[in-house]
């Protein structure tokens, strides 16, 4: 739910509600025998919300993302990862939001998902152009 929440919050300029919502679900979680799926979907959300705030990409953003790729498919993984690949571009690392966005757009056409498949994340300013 709480995932879900936040890309309306994100949508809404609610940054700092969706990052406090967050902080408490990974608090509460932390004590629980919740699958470390979970959690690393709601710390992806979270590890971008942190980077379309304005703050410094944490070095544990690419071993959450490698970690997730090697988690079982699931619609919530996929669009965490899309989102990370989204928000990683968005601040210039170009390398992270390609290792996020590959698999999650693959997965989104293996799906039929046609939000992910037709949305690939976009590329920092003077990147060039998109690749096709």
């Amino acid at each position: 739910m709480a995932t879900t929440l936040t890309w309306y919050w994100f949508l809404r300029g609610r940054l700092s509600a969706a990052r406090r919502m967050l902080r408490a679900v990974l608090a509460a979680a932390e004590g629980e025998s919740a699958a470390s799926i979970e959690k690393d979907v709601v710390s992806a959300w979270l590890a971008g919300l942190e980077l379309v705030s304005g703050h410094r990409r944490s070095p544990a953003v690419i071993p959450l993302v490698e970690r997730m790729l090697r988690a079982p498919r699931g619609r919530a993984r996929t669009r965490a990862l899309w989102w990370l690949g989204h928000t990683l571009g968005t601040v210039g690392d170009l390398k992270g939001a390609e290792l996020a966005t590959r698999d999650a757009v693959e997965d989104c056409r293996a799906s039929g998902d046609r939000w992910g498949a037709g949305r690939r994340p976009q590329r920092a300013c003077g990147a060039g152009p998109r690749p096709r």
